[in-house]
């Protein structure tokens, strides 16, 4: 949180850790403005991906193993 605290625009990805079990989410925070540019807050949105990093997980191992079978069959 704090590392977050002073930025007005962020779009990425971080990681929390509580109680042993890891979880993922996608952090952005937008600038909130009138039209004289003169920002009057921030927007944050936290949505947890951990299923989808999790598939993703699983996605990059199935893609490992079918790569080595596919040079174990060439050989």
């Amino acid at each position: 949180v704090d590392r977050y605290r002073d930025v007005m625009n962020v779009d990425t990805e971080i990681s929390i850790t509580r109680n042993g079990e890891q979880r993922y989410f996608h952090l952005d925070i937008s600038p909130i403005g009138s039209d004289s540019d003169v920002i009057e807050g921030r927007v944050v949105v936290l949505r947890d991906i951990t299923e989808r990093k999790e598939r993703e997980q699983e996605l990059d191992l199935l893609k490992q193993v079918l790569s080595r079978v596919l040079r174990h069959n060439i050989r």
